[in-house]
């Protein structure tokens, strides 16, 4: 893991990539802002992924697979108070488990 402090170029990054994760298919984040998240997440996935503001600035950490988004969607809401809402195959849309 490449901490943001050592690395300058993570360093200014919302989400930590960490160098060569993303080549592993594995998007790594240390205290990152659930919005930040899933915008990031958002380029490895052909449709669009929409963070409701009332639960964008949950803070989180882990590993999360690129090629299995459905998994990373059900960790979150299985980790995070959010629930999934998808509109279409293209458009989903994590917001508050109200």
């Amino acid at each position: 893991y490449v901490y943001p402090e050592t690395c300058p170029v993570c360093a200014t990054a919302a989400v930590q990539v960490v160098l060569d994760d993303w080549t592993e298919g594995v998007l790594s984040a240390h205290d990152a802002r659930l919005g930040d998240l899933l915008s990031e997440l958002s380029r490895y996935h052909a449709g669009r992924i929409v963070c409701d503001p009332r639960v964008a600035q949950l803070r989180l950490s882990g590993l999360f697979h690129l090629q299995d988004l459905d998994r990373t969607l059900q960790f979150l809401v299985q980790t995070q108070p959010v629930r999934i809402a998808r509109y279409t195959r293209f458009w989903t849309v994590v917001e508050p488990n109200t």
